[in-house]
């Protein structure tokens, strides 16, 4: 894993890649509205982001139609209809599909866990939250 602020070239190349034993996905935020899917024993895809082809939340979280670029502020809208979307209900969501401050917590526990196993040169645990 390479990570970096000050990458020559890179705007915005946020990467992810998963990879199984038949078949691999990888995402770059460079091209928010790609997904490569590699195959084994066929060929490789390239899908366009389309909310026609999303489950519900992915759909409820698209603010354009398929074809249109959708991009870094558009994010921002998912999130706060969301947000707005609990205001209006009068409570937070059972399962928020934002990051909530338990969710924060639990990631500057992970933080924590990784800077002292890289002191130590050891596997650590990360705490309960």
């Amino acid at each position: 894993m390479s990570i970096s602020q000050v990458s020559a070239g890179r705007k915005n190349s946020i990467a992810w890649e998963v990879n199984g034993s038949t078949a691999s996905a990888a995402w770059d935020g460079e091209e928010p509205d790609r997904l490569w899917i590699g195959h084994r024993d066929e060929p490789n895809q390239l899908l366009l982001r389309n909310p026609a082809l999303m489950n519900a939340t992915g759909a409820a979280a698209a603010s354009l139609p398929g074809g249109h670029g959708e991009g870094f502020g558009d994010t921002f809208h998912a999130l706060f209809r969301e947000i707005y979307r609990g205001i209006v209900a009068g409570r937070s969501p059972e399962h928020p599909l934002y990051a909530t401050f338990a969710d924060g917590h639990h990631e500057m526990l992970v933080g924590d866990a990784v800077a002292q196993s890289a002191r130590e040169g050891r596997w650590v645990e990360v705490p309960a939250a």
